[in-house]
């Protein structure tokens, strides 16, 4: 495997390490090998990014997520797990069809705008500006929201949620919705499911 420059030499001496003999192994090569990928077609610069122990990418910058991104077309996820955004995502019309894989806490915005998941099963747990999740005609259910949104969440023109048990516990803006499907929740529920300290906005 050619090696990467941009890799940090610890993580690349650890990697050593668990190896046998000099060489690295293909399990490691083979999981390593999509990152490269990545930080090579987005040109994240040394020190924008770190591979942790467990191949996961921490990025700290803003990023958007390109189809190319994407190798599976026919079940279309995230390649490789992503650890920690210090900035906003971008994973837009995408046509992810689950969120595994998506960073465990960003700490802008997450937007994840046109795509074929059924609910935020394996999204981030936390996210410090605003959860943008508009036009999944998908989605069903609310379940796998963060646990702790920081700005606005937003579920605009999402047409056939049957349940909204699964939203956020903590909302730090507004809650923003589409008056169809949920003019059958009022405000009330709303809220006795998630702690929103802004308004609920109804469009």
């Amino acid at each position: 495997m050619k090696k990467l420059s941009k890799i940090d030499e610890s993580l690349w001496s650890d990697l050593q390490n668990k190896s046998i003999g000099k060489g690295i192994r293909k399990e490691d090569e083979s999981n390593l090998e999509p990152i490269k990928e990545f930080i090579e077609r987005h040109q994240l610069p040394k020190g924008k990014y770190k591979i942790n122990s467990d191949f996961s990418l921490d990025i700290y910058q803003n990023i958007m997520i390109k189809p190319i991104d994407i190798p599976n077309k026919s079940e279309p996820k995230l390649p490789f797990k992503f650890g920690k955004i210090d900035g906003t995502i971008w994973m837009c019309d995408l046509n992810l069809v689950t969120l595994e894989n998506s960073p465990r806490e960003v700490t802008g915005d997450f937007v994840i705008y046109e795509n074929n998941f059924r609910d935020f099963t394996g999204g981030p747990q936390k996210v410090g500006g605003n959860f943008s999740a508009n036009v999944n005609y998908n989605l069903e259910s609310l379940d796998g929201s963060p646990q702790e949104v920081g700005g606005n969440y937003s579920i605009l023109s999402c047409r056939y949620i049957k349940d909204i048990k699964g939203i956020s516990p903590e909302i730090g803006g507004n809650l923003e919705l589409t008056n169809k499907p949920f003019l059958v929740f009022s405000d009330n529920e709303f809220r006795k499911y998630s702690n929103i300290k802004g308004k609920i906005i109804r469009k």
